[in-house]
């Protein structure tokens, strides 16, 4: 009898689990326009961040400094979220010659907060 139960409620809790497991994982960045750690001859008039799933454009915040933190150019107060709502296009202020940071951090659908950064070089070549 208890053979039979665990054969019949094996291949349920195998999908709770499997299922609870894509549902809770974190948002990660997948790709960054530019990307992280470039070298560009201009510098850029916006930045875009894909990531592997929805973030609320809500909670999105971002912030950008030169390295150093010599100078911090004012960004708009809600950065633009499109697509399938993971892509984030940061638009940035004119820029001079010079390496920036911009930092971000997202929340993923599931509630977690996800953060990071990417950096380039402008005017380097």
């Amino acid at each position: 009898m208890r053979v039979k139960l665990f054969v019949l409620m094996f291949p349920i809790l195998l999908l709770i689990v499997l299922t609870s497991r894509s549902a809770c994982a974190e948002v990660a960045l997948v790709q960054s326009d530019p990307e992280d750690g470039a070298v560009v001859a201009h510098a850029p008039k916006a930045i875009t961040l894909r990531f592997d799933s929805a973030i609320d454009p809500a909670k999105t915040r971002v912030s950008l400094s030169e390295v150093g933190g010599r100078f911090t150019p004012a960004l708009p107060r809600q950065p633009k979220v499109s697509g399938p709502t993971d892509h984030l296009t940061v638009v940035l202020p004119v820029l001079g010659m010079g390496s920036y940071v911009l930092r971000y951090k997202v929340v993923g659908a599931d509630g977690r907060p996800f953060h990071g950064r990417v950096s380039f070089t402008a005017g380097g070549y």
